[in-house]
């Protein structure tokens, strides 16, 4: 089963309402499904206890699917699950590109000032800008202990990538408030989606991030297991028939993630999830570059390394 990407965020959001709180490398678990008002037998679902308590006056819960090519969040919105805009003032985005940039002579030490980092069409936009370094799908660089990161900063790989994500989830975060559906809202509940095949780096990393930027993070999901438990949503009548093992697969920018799960009345047992690390977009588009440089004549080595970006986009 294949699953719509402008969706997931609803999956994720779905999953945090039905109680799920997925950090494991292997995500096999039961899923109790919330009761709606097409299925009068549906159980209370087990779930922790602030999942389902009522959401403090200016706190909002948001789903978000950080992407290894594009951001997304989406609101829950007594019951209904709508993308939210992420654009600057009047400009309506829906989604932000997960690309960073920040100044080849940044030093470390030094308080960064507000164009010492970029983020999303900010940081598209400095592509063949010489004075900038850019970064595509940042995401994973989350898993290696020191990141691949040139720097003459003084600031260590780690330390700039820190320092990336935290100007990212920031602002990202500042976006998330201005959205004119939380006027009154300060503080900020997330449920984060994860590819399934992510290691115990990737995810404390992630973690963290989200952490120092101020959300209050309700818990990690694997991507294709909450499109799973979303799909359940909204096909009651399929998971009210006999048991059946579905596969759930998302084919994402930068990986290729899989759920085997067992769907029983309003039960969604997660069997196993897991997923291959550099299989997405990016790699059929790092591909289709060196074919088209080869049919040209142009060997990749005589390309210089800050171009690739722009070819890649």
């Amino acid at each position: 089963m294949d699953y719509p990407g402008s969706q997931l965020n609803r999956a994720i959001l779905q999953a945090g309402e039905a109680g799920v709180i997925g950090s494991r490398a292997h995500d096999t678990r039961d899923w109790t499904m919330r009761g709606t008002k097409r299925s009068s037998k549906a159980r209370r679902p087990r779930t922790k206890k602030r999942l389902n308590e009522p959401q403090p006056m200016g706190t909002a819960k948001v789903g978000i699917d950080f992407g290894t090519t594009n951001i997304v969040v989406s609101l829950c919105d007594r019951g209904n699950y709508p993308i939210l805009d992420l654009g600057p003032e009047e400009d309506v985005e829906l989604s932000q590109p997960n690309v960073m940039a920040y100044r080849k002579d940044l030093f470390g030490g030094v308080e960064a000032k507000a164009d010492d980092f970029l983020w999303g069409r900010k940081a598209w936009g400095a592509l063949g800008d010489e004075t900038y370094r850019v970064i595509l799908s940042p995401k994973r660089l989350l898993g290696t202990p020191e990141p691949a990161l040139p720097t003459s900063s003084g600031l260590a790989p780690s330390e700039l990538l820190d320092a990336l994500l935290d100007r990212t989830l920031g602002e990202l975060k500042e976006r998330i408030l201005q959205s004119p559906a939380l006027e009154e809202t300060q503080e900020l509940q997330a449920m984060i989606g994860v590819p399934a095949n992510c290691n115990s780096l990737q995810r404390y990393r992630t973690l963290q991030a989200f952490r120092r930027a101020g959300f209050d993070v309700l818990g990690l999901v694997h991507e294709p297991t909450a499109a799973a438990i979303e799909y359940a949503h909204l096909h009651p009548r399929f998971i009210q028939k006999a048991p059946r093992h579905v596969l759930v697969y998302d084919l994402g920018g930068g990986t290729f993630d899989a759920s085997v799960v067992r769907v029983e009345a309003e039960q969604i047992q997660v069997l196993v999830s897991n997923g291959l690390e550099r299989l997405g977009g990016d790699d059929f588009d790092q591909v289709m570059l060196e074919l088209a440089l080869e049919k040209a004549g142009i060997p990749s080595e005589q390309v210089p390394e800050e171009l690739f970006p722009i070819l890649l986009m």
